[in-house]
C-alpha cells in the first residue's frame, strides 16, 4: 500500500466542513483512480489535510497529478502540497 498526505487551505465561503462535502462527492472519482480509503482531517479554521491510501507507488503519482489540477477547480479551495510514501503499518 501507498500513501498520499495533501494540504488544503479553504477561504471563505468555503470552510472546512463545506469542502468536506466536495472531497466526499470527489471520492467516487478518487477509487475510480484506484484509491481505497480516503481520511479527512480538519487542522484549523480554515486548512484540512486528506490521507489517501492506494494500492502502489505508479497509482498513486498518476491519481495524484490528475488530484492537483482538479483541485484548484474547487471555489475557495487552495491545493498546498502533499507528501506520499510506502505506508508501513495499519493499526484499528
Amino acid at each position: 500500500m501507498y500513501a498520499t498526505v495533501t494540504e488544503w487551505e479553504t477561504e471563505a465561503p468555503a470552510t472546512p466542513e463545506s469542502f468536506n462535502e466536495m472531497v466526499a462527492l470527489a471520492f467516487k472519482d478518487f477509487k475510480e483512480l484506484g484509491a481505497t480509503n480516503l481520511r479527512f482531517i480538519k487542522t484549523g479554521e480554515n486548512r484540512a489535510r486528506t490521507m489517501t491510501l492506494w494500492p502502489n507507488e505508479e497509482t498513486a503519482a498518476l491519481a495524484i497529478e490528475a488530484i492537483e489540477s482538479v483541485a484548484n477547480s474547487y471555489p475557495g479551495v487552495r491545493f498546498l502540497g502533499s507528501e506520499k510514501g510506502t505506508l508501513l503499518a495499519e493499526y484499528n
